[in-house]
């Protein structure tokens, strides 16, 4: 794997500013999704989101305590940084979430979470060598990388 660029560390530091901004939504979205299928009679979907809602809990605060870790003030370094694709990203699953028929939030979150599977050991010992010696700032990565290899399709 090649050497990080010199700008390696800022890009991680934008993409947990991300991260904490999309993942704090989801669960969230994910709540508003399953009362959408409540309300309209599927029972089952409803119950799908809520727990998909429940494994989203928490997941910002992930992000947060990588920015912590790497020595960061988390809450200004989040108010700063805003990357647009973060609520670009929360702003179309809210868009699945609201739309007539909102199953697409499934497909689009599997989409994503899909998207960490790429990240294996090797792309999370590379990310750790751009952080200060003695930091642990992968959380958010090290659990979504694992619940990407656990997680199967929503049935």
């Amino acid at each position: 794997m090649a050497a990080p660029g010199p700008n390696a560390l800022v890009r991680k530091v934008s993409w947990l500013g991300g991260n904490y901004v999309c993942a704090g939504q989801r669960h969230g979205l994910f709540r508003r999704g399953a009362q959408r299928f409540a309300a309209a009679g599927r029972k089952d979907l409803a119950e799908v989101a809520l727990r998909k809602a429940d494994e989203e809990t928490g997941h910002a605060e992930l992000a947060y305590r990588d920015l912590e870790a790497l020595g960061l003030p988390a809450a200004e370094v989040i108010r700063l940084v805003q990357p647009p694709s973060a609520q670009t990203f929360a702003d179309r699953f809210r868009s699945y979430v609201e739309s007539s028929d909102p199953i697409a939030l499934f497909g689009f979150s599997y989409c994503l979470e899909r998207m960490a599977l790429a990240r294996d050991a090797a792309f999370v010992r590379n990310v750790e060598t751009i952080c200060p010696p003695g930091t642990r700032s992968s959380w958010f990565i090290r659990v979504h990388r694992t619940i990407s290899i656990h997680s199967g399709p929503v049935n």
